[in-house]
């Protein structure tokens, strides 16, 4: 398709075509993703906005959770919207039910939806040793346009070794 280039075009070369075919359903031989594929490879408008326009996100209020969505979303599969991926099975402390108000759905570093919550509900499952627990699940909304502007599109800072998907406190200078 090319030839004459460095090494380093070559490689960007190579690594937008093999995501154009993923783009167009057609498999190819490759095992792994080309070079800089996660950082530079197929990307939505707004993602591209988040991650060149992005402010960082500096404190969250009173009444909000920050939940990261990065293991139940898969972006561009159209199984699940943001609102399926942030609502059910949240280890989220019990004592602190009533007094949350709002849901941050935080993907990849970016809060990419703000949800109103209605009303939360218990989802009984087990662990990885068949051991019952409760988790929780929340019937929402979007937020209306003021509170989303105030936290949409924000930049989130992860502290290292931060396994727990839920965050009721955030400050980026932690």
């Amino acid at each position: 398709i090319r030839h004459g280039m460095t090494d380093l075009t070559a490689l960007e070369v190579e690594s937008a075509l093999i995501d154009f075919c993923t783009v167009i359903n057609q498999p190819i031989a490759n095992i792994v993703l080309g070079q800089g594929a996660r950082a530079f490879g197929v990307m939505t408008a707004d993602e591209i906005v988040r991650k060149y326009q992005a402010t960082p996100l500096a404190k969250i209020e009173e009444g909000f959770v920050l939940i990261n969505i990065n293991k139940t979303y898969t972006r561009a599969k159209g199984q699940k919207s943001y609102y399926e991926a942030t609502k059910e099975s949240l280890p989220i402390n019990k004592s602190k039910i009533p007094t949350l108000k709002y849901a941050l759905s935080e993907y990849k570093g970016f809060v990419v939806e703000v949800f109103e919550i209605k009303e939360w509900y218990a989802v009984e499952t087990k662990d990885k040793n068949g051991k019952p627990r409760t988790r929780w699940g929340f019937n929402g909304i979007v937020a209306d346009a003021d509170v989303r502007s105030r936290y949409l599109n924000k930049s989130v800072q992860k502290a290292p070794g931060t396994a727990n998907p839920i965050r009721y406190n955030y400050s980026s200078k932690a």
